[in-house]
């Protein structure tokens, strides 16, 4: 499958990974979305390039609306309650970007109460050095979950981040599992079979049936994030917001592979151009988040879209009422129209779903899951 645009995109990124594939005559797909996203001050994700927000290339929900942060926290006090209120409550924000989401936690959270803002103990993981100088707050700052070595009680927390670690790309080659490499031809970039790299992907895919031809995204990173966020989590809950299907409907609904590529808010799916200028994502599977997060101690605490999460949390309360929409007009209007979007079907409010997982507590029922729970779908 030749891709022949090799443009648009850094050139020193694009020449570092040229040099690679001459080195090693071929590369996983994976190793080749690791380095588009996230080689060294070039990468997608680590470069200084402006990525969110009107000016970027994509609208997260915090960036979108505060309310969507004042919702989280909602829930956040709630779990706080549900562990016996800590006097510390280390909130870890996995793949923070800017931060804006934990900082609008922080800041709604002393209007909830006092001793629930002082608990909090707020720590920033996100891989992009130039959000580390940007970020100006006094939160603990990692790189990867894996250097946060003392074990934690309160919540892990991700709003699109396992949709942006890199995946393995494999296919049913007439029956036998073949992974897609990334090599050179005299048009550019070329992709070729040849056979996985990793016995983790054939592990992960077993009792997967596809048909003759189906490409498949195999996300092993999500593997090794939620084992880590087990790990450290000695009591209480991990969150995490996406978008992507269960199981079943993922490998029945994609049957070209999930891959997407936003680049000033319009979707592609050819990853071989605008190298290091457009972020290339993959649809989250949920039921094997669930299945290796309850192997590593964490169990399911439930599941639904995020249309239904933020209704339960009370976004309705948090329309402007027809009395100021006609005070104060158009920006009134503007805060509610962005507060549909969060809820919108076929839209964030469908396509999002939230995973709450938990460890060390019996049963919790959290009020995010009040309208609907789809937990069982994950099977």
């Amino acid at each position: 499958m030749p891709f022949a645009e090799i443009k648009n995109g850094s050139p020193q990124l694009i020449k570092i990974i040229q040099d690679k594939i001459l080195e090693k005559g071929m590369i996983s797909f994976r190793d080749f979305m690791e380095m588009s996203l996230y080689e060294p001050h070039l990468g997608y994700y680590t470069s200084d390039r402006e990525v969110w927000g009107k000016k970027g290339d994509y609208l997260t929900s915090p960036a979108l609306h505060p309310i969507f942060g004042k919702l989280i926290c909602r829930q956040l006090f709630e779990i706080w309650g549900v562990l016996g209120k800590p006097p510390e409550f280390t909130i870890i924000e996995a793949g923070s970007g800017s931060a804006a989401l934990l900082k609008e936690i922080i800041e709604c959270s002393e209007s909830f109460s006092s001793e629930f803002y002082k608990s909090i103990n707020p720590v920033i993981v996100d891989i992009n050095l130039v959000g580390k100088q940007k970020n100006s707050s006094q939160s603990s700052w990692y790189s990867s979950l894996n250097e946060v070595r003392s074990l934690v009680t309160g919540c892990i927390i991700s709003n699109e981040l396992i949709d942006a670690f890199p995946v393995h790309i494999v296919t049913n080659d007439n029956g036998i599992l073949k992974e897609v490499y990334v090599t050179l031809d005299n048009d550019g970039f070329t992709e070729v079979l040849d056979t996985p790299s990793d016995p983790a992907i054939t592990e992960y895919l077993k009792g997967i049936i596809t048909i003759n031809g189906q490409r498949i995204e195999v996300n092993l990173e999500a593997v090794r994030y939620i084992k880590t966020a087990a790990d450290i989590l000695e009591k209480g809950f991990v969150i995490t917001i996406d978008y992507g299907l269960p199981a079943k409907e993922f490998y029945e609904t994609f049957r070209n592979g999930g891959l997407l590529c936003y680049y000033k808010h319009k979707i592609n799916d050819n990853p071989y151009t605008r190298i290091g200028c457009q972020d290339i994502t993959s649809h989250v599977d949920w039921t094997g988040l669930a299945r290796y997060g309850k192997e590593a101690g964490l169990d399911v605490t439930g599941f639904t879209t995020q249309f239904y999460f933020l209704m339960a949390l009370g976004i309705l309360e948090e329309f402007k009422t027809i009395e100021d929409l006609s005070i104060k007009g158009a920006p009134q209007l503007e805060w509610n129209q962005k507060l549909k979007e969060l809820l919108m079907p076929g839209g964030m409010g469908s396509t999002f779903k939230v995973l709450i997982q938990h460890k060390g507590i019996e049963t919790p029922n959290l009020t995010g899951f009040s309208y609907r729970n789809f937990k069982d779908n994950l099977l």
